[in-house]
């Protein structure tokens, strides 16, 4: 995983699977990442702490992005990163393609946590909702926390939802 298992570890790592394509009679390449994170929400919580800014969405679900020579998505109990050798038109496009394809083909589909719905439409900032499993805002108790972006008068600020079982429970946090 590259020295990221920090990362990947508490969204409920299970597996990592990599294969290269090269593309016949040339140099240009792609490599695919699928990640097996157990559950649509750790999938969910890879891909959105992982979003680039300026992506572009992929037509196939809300939660696939196109960024430079990258595609990432999230689906079901997957996360998948697929990464081109170059910034080539061609390279791009079989990275699209390719992120298509798989998608197609793996179990289940695109899932993200009901709670993402929580926050208000008005001011927030496109593809900001995000989902830290752990450890949210460097506090422990912080699991689970959603977070989004809104922009008012020139100003971010950040919101936040932390689901909690019962008031107590929220009062102890």
């Amino acid at each position: 995983i590259d020295g990221k298992i920090e990362f990947y570890k508490p969204l409920g790592f299970r597996s990592l699977a990599v294969r290269r394509y090269l593309a016949a009679g040339g140099s240009d390449s792609l490599e695919i990442y699928v990640f097996d994170l157990g559950t649509a929400e750790g999938a969910f919580a890879a891909f959105t702490s992982q979003r680039r800014s300026g992506a572009r969405r992929l037509p196939f679900s809300d939660l696939a992005d196109l960024s430079e020579n990258s595609a990432f998505f999230a689906h079901d109990r997957y996360y998948v990163e697929i990464i081109g050798a170059s910034e080539s038109p061609s390279v791009v496009a079989a990275v699209a393609e390719a992120a298509a394809r798989l998608a197609a083909k793996l179990p289940g589909e695109s899932w993200a946590p009901p709670e993402t719905a929580w926050f208000p439409s008005e001011g927030r900032v496109k593809d900001s909702v995000a989902l830290s499993l752990s450890n949210g805002f460097g506090f422990e108790p912080f699991d689970r926390l959603f977070t989004a972006l809104y922009e008012e008068h020139g100003a971010r600020v950040q919101a936040f939802i932390h689901p909690t079982d019962s008031p107590e429970s929220a009062r102890a946090r």
